[in-house]
């Protein structure tokens, strides 16, 4: 990928060189300074537009700040995003620059960038799940935002995810490493933010919990071979989201408890929704060779607003759904009733024609609080809905020494990451367990798959009633409760009687 073309401009959105002189650069490279950017990568309509915010001096003249923007043709399959070209973008930048009469100090984010970026080619990410984890949400129609105060661990966590992306960036995303945050970001990374991120890179961790979980399997499928070359590289995102989430559907072995959450992750995010949303990009137009500058004034209106509002913010949509519940209810209990009604008359009319109905004596069952109620029930709260079901418990997959007591939780919570103190109602006395009531422990399922996946230690009940137990819990996922068994006694050797030593 060679540049088309290039453009330096002054913060105030002067054009000092170059040909990249339209009204979209323009108001972009104010947009770049304003964030104080240190990478930007757009691959909208077939165009690979980079950018960074530069600290030049000029001979005779103060410390300054220019903008550097160059724009090239985009192929998805012959274009290749990795750090050798991301290397090769900041030499440009530097090369171009100097042939101003440009003396370049470092990015307006860094003083040390070009240092420490010179000749470098490894990435300074440990692990991939993050990066997963970020491909499944922007092919899903959703933007993520990722804090780190290293700067250079930024840019590779851009171009990781860009590399990880390959044939679908033709879809149009946009990535940005900047110090404060930008309007119409895909990926964003930044220093810090004062409100909720999804992404923290100094750990390279994200918000645990199933929705999360499920984002970062749906990034590693797309990532199959046999998936990327299923798409032709000319899909808009809202068709990718589409097809990802049926082919996900289709071929993917997955349990029915592991179908209900993915139906849960679908319906909580509101993924099928951005099937219908409007694909953003620019004028291909406004990038003629013909174009120029017009003095048009840049509408910073809304500008940052994308990130002012927190995504988990519907309270408008939950009060709406929890109103639909309600009638539902209302409903399901009208039914019941005048089924009990019709239920007592025929009983009526059996015991007066044919006289009582000898009961049916059966043996009284063990007294096992493992066996959970075979239904499903569903309790809903302002902060967290729990669905609990009767699912059966690979034992091999629980640690040792544990045995499951009661049902199966999953957990919904409204707000990620904030602990909330939850009452588990039971079927069973927990008076059964004797002296081991103590060791009740709530475990969470490390995955989606109770036949598969691990029960791991989560946290000691903080409170236990003969009918309930209290915990805290402050993110999404499968829960269940579990005791201790009590060490079972030592078998002794019987003692050996005298005389008989050999």
């Amino acid at each position: 990928m060679m540049q088309d073309t290039y453009g330096i401009f002054t913060t105030d959105g002067e054009i000092v060189a170059g040909y990249l002189n339209d009204e979209y650069a323009v108001s972009l490279a104010e947009m770049l300074d304003e964030s104080t950017a240190s990478l930007y990568l757009s691959t909208r309509n077939g165009t690979l537009l980079m950018g960074t915010a530069v600290n030049v001096q000029k001979k005779g003249r103060r410390p300054d700040t220019v903008i550097y923007l160059e724009k090239s043709v985009y192929d998805s399959y012959l274009s290749r995003i990795d750090l050798s070209y991301v290397q090769d973008f900041y030499a440009r930048v530097r090369r171009t620059l100097e042939q101003n009469d440009y003396e370049v100090r470092n990015l307006a984010s860094d003083d040390h960038f070009f240092d420490e970026r010179n000749m470098q080619l490894t990435s300074k990410m440990s692990g991939m799940d993050t990066a997963d984890y970020a491909v499944g949400r922007l092919l899903l129609g959703k933007d993520v935002l990722a804090v780190s105060d290293n700067l250079s661990k930024s840019v590779d966590f851009a171009v990781l995810v860009a590399g990880k992306l390959k044939t679908y960036m033709a879809a149009g995303f946009t990535i940005v490493v900047a110090k404060r945050t930008f309007r119409d970001a895909d990926l964003m990374i930044v220093d810090k933010v004062s409100g909720g991120y999804q992404i923290n890179l100094a750990t390279e961790t994200v918000t645990p919990g199933f929705v999360s979980d499920a984002y970062r399997h749906v990034g590693v499928f797309a990532q199959k071979p046999d998936v990327m070359q299923s798409f032709s590289g000319r899909e808009p995102l809202n068709r990718i989201s589409e097809r990802l989430v049926n082919d996900f559907e289709r071929t993917q072995n997955i349990s029915p408890m592991g179908r209900r959450q993915f139906a849960e992750f679908l319906n909580t995010e509101r993924i099928r929704e951005s099937y219908s949303a409007p694909q953003r990009s620019f004028s291909p137009e406004s990038y003629s060779e013909s174009s120029r500058r017009q003095d048009v004034k840049f509408d910073q209106a809304g500008y940052n607003s994308k990130w002012a509002v927190n995504e988990y913010d519907r309270e408008k949509d939950y009060e709406e759904r929890m109103e639909r519940k309600h009638k539902g209810r209302m409903k399901t209990l009208i039914v019941v009733a005048v089924l009990l009604v019709l239920c007592a008359a025929i009983i009526g009319f059996v015991l007066l024609n044919h006289g009582p109905v000898a009961p049916v004596v059966q043996n009284e069952p063990e007294n096992n609080p493992i066996i959970p109620p075979p239904d499903e029930t569903r309790v809903d709260t302002d902060n967290y809905r729990i669905i609990v079901s009767g699912v059966s418990v690979n034992t091999s997959n629980v640690p040792a020494g544990y045995t499951p007591f009661g049902s199966q939780y999953d957990i919904y919570l409204r707000n990620e990451g904030e602990p909330q103190s939850i009452n588990l109602t039971l079927s069973t006395n927990t008076g059964a367990l004797g002296s081991q009531v103590g060791t009740l422990t709530l475990m969470r399922l490390e995955g989606a798959d109770t036949e598969t996946d691990k029960w791991s230690v989560f946290a000691p009940a903080d409170k236990i009633e003969p009918y309930e137990v209290w915990v805290t819990v402050p993110y999404s996922g499968t829960y269940r409760l579990f005791y201790k068994k009590a060490a079972e006694p030592s078998p002794q050797s019987p003692p050996v009687p005298a005389g008989n030593n050999a």
